[in-house]
C-alpha cells in the first residue's frame, strides 16, 4: 500500500530545458534523486534565488500535497520552477522506511501540475529573497529532522506545510498576509491530527461506523472509541509540535551561523 502516492507532474521527471537543470548538469549533477540534488546544491553553492513558493494539493484520494518553488538567476528573466514533495511507502514489501524527496526542475510551472490541482497558498518572498543554496540547506534540515515516513505524522502534508511555514515566517515581509498564514498553518496542524486516516471524510466515516455498530453495547463501547480516537489525535499533535520545535531551533542556529 502506498502511503503517499502522487500522480506526479504532467510529464516525467528529468524535464529538460530549465535554466536550473542546465546549471546542475554543468556542475556535474546528472542524477535525479531529490536529496542528492539538494545536497549537491548545498556543496556547490549553486546560484539562484527563491522568489516565490506555492503550496498545492492534488485532487486525488490521498489529497497529496507538494510545493512549487520559483527560482530566478542573476537575470530575473531566467526563471526555473521546482516541484518539491515528500514520498513514502509503508506497504508490507517496503524495506526502507526513509522518506524520499522529489526535486523536479522544469522551465515552467504548468509542466509540474495537473489541471485540477488546488493552490492552497501562493506567496512572494519579497525584495530580498533567500538564495537557492540557503533554501536547499533548509530543505535538508527539515527532512533530516524526521527522515522516516510515517503515515500519521511525518507525511507529505507535514513536509509541505512545515517547509512552507519555515519559508514564509523567515523570509516573507511582515504584514496582514503573513499573520493570516501563521494562523492557517496552526489550523492545518489541528486538521492533520484530526485526520489520522489521511483524509477527513475517511476518518469520520470509520469513527462513525464504529459508533454505529457498537450501539447495542453502549455505553461501554462508545467512551472507549471516543477516548481512543481523541488520544490518537492528541498524540499526533504532540509529535508534530515536538518536531516543529526541533526544526525551528536547528534552522535558527543555521541562519545565525550564515549571517555571522
Amino acid at each position: 500500500m502506498g502511503a503517499s502516492q502522487s500522480r506526479g507532474p504532467t510529464i516525467p521527471k528529468g524535464i529538460t530545458g530549465s535554466v536550473l537543470q542546465t546549471r546542475l548538469e554543468m556542475e556535474g549533477m546528472m542524477g535525479q534523486e531529490g536529496l542528492g540534488i539538494i545536497r549537491h546544491i548545498v556543496s556547490h553553492q549553486t546560484p539562484g534565488f527563491v522568489t516565490r513558493v506555492i503550496w498545492s494539493k492534488e485532487n486525488s484520494t490521498l489529497q497529496h500535497e507538494y510545493l512549487l518553488i520559483c527560482i530566478t538567476g542573476q537575470e530575473e528573466s531566467k526563471i526555473s520552477w521546482v516541484r518539491l514533495e515528500r514520498m513514502g511507502d509503508l506497504g508490507k514489501q517496503a524495506i526502507d522506511k526513509e522518506a524520499k524527496l522529489m526535486f523536479i526542475p522544469a522551465p515552467c510551472k504548468s509542466s509540474l501540475v495537473h489541471h485540477d490541482d488546488e493552490t492552497l497558498h501562493d506567496v512572494d518572498l519579497g525584495p530580498l529573497p533567500p538564495t537557492l543554496a540557503k533554501m536547499a540547506n533548509i530543505f535538508s534540515i527539515i527532512h533530516q529532522a524526521a527522515s522516516d515516513y510515517t503515515f500519521l505524522h511525518h507525511n507529505c502534508w507535514w513536509f509541505a506545510r512545515q517547509t512552507f511555514n519555515v519559508l514564509f515566517t523567515r523570509f516573507m515581509p511582515d504584514g496582514p498576509q503573513k499573520r493570516r498564514l501563521q494562523g492557517t498553518c496552526i489550523m492545518k496542524n489541528l486538521e492533520q491530527a484530526e485526520e489520522p486516516y489521511h483524509s477527513a471524510w475517511r476518518g469520520r466515516l470509520i469513527r462513525g461506523g464504529l459508533l454505529f455498530v457498537t450501539a447495542p453495547v453502549f455505553p461501554i463501547a462508545w467512551p472507549a472509541i471516543i477516548v481512543g480516537t481523541a488520544s490518537i489525535s492528541g498524540y499526533a499533535m504532540f509529535v508534530l509540535w515536538k518536531t516543529s520545535k526541533k526544526i525551528d531551533g536547528q534552522i535558527d542556529d543555521y541562519l545565525r551561523s550564515v549571517a555571522e
